[in-house]
């Protein structure tokens, strides 16, 4: 994470009207980075049998579902090739398979796939105006998530649903603005 805020030195102290509107203003940014985080593939299913109540089961995995950085990309739809992890070994044979009737998955299966990470991106620009002996006004314009970067929401975590499974196809944090007028006594 970084953040800071700045004092503009510009006609801060000039008695000009001009210096007066320009001048005394102050930056703050906050900027966020996050790594995605883990989760494990799996359905509500219960094959172990052990009964209702039962938040599913994880589904064994084949070989390494990891795709390099360069090679995640974001669909559009279950037509295309974009996938965040492989569902596929080179074979063509299912990365992930349902455990046999009756056991559970034998295999490690936490920690094995990892979602898009996070950016977010927010600034401010105020600017305090006195109105009297212990009393200003606070003009602030703000920018939430001002660079606009998107980002991408979990992939598709469930196998038998194939048109999304392993695909990242939804987005968030559009960018948002807005202007506050604070008085403060």
């Amino acid at each position: 994470m970084l953040h800071g805020i700045v004092e503009l030195p510009f006609w801060k102290n000039s008695p000009t009207l001009a210096g007066r509107l320009l001048g005394g203003w102050t930056v703050s940014f906050v900027s966020q980075f996050q790594t995605g985080n883990s989760t494990w593939v799996g359905t509500g299913d219960d094959f172990a049998g052990v009964g209702p109540g039962s938040s599913g089961q994880s589904w064994v995995l084949n070989g390494d579902p990891g795709l390099p950085r360069g090679q995640r990309k974001f669909s559009t739809g279950a037509a295309d090739g974009n996938y965040w992890f492989k569902t596929r070994l080179a074979d063509g044979s299912a990365m992930f398979t349902a455990p046999a009737s009756g056991t559970f998955n034998p295999k490690p299966f936490r920690n094995l796939v990892f979602g898009p990470g996070l950016q977010n991106h927010n600034l401010s620009v105020f600017k305090d105006l006195p109105v009297g002996e212990g009393r200003k006004l606070q003009l602030r314009l703000e920018a939430f998530n001002w660079l606009n970067h998107p980002n991408w929401n979990f992939p598709g975590l469930n196998p038998t649903v194939s048109s999304s499974f392993g695909k990242v196809q939804s987005k968030s944090s559009e960018r948002s603005m807005q202007i506050v007028l604070r008085y403060s006594f």
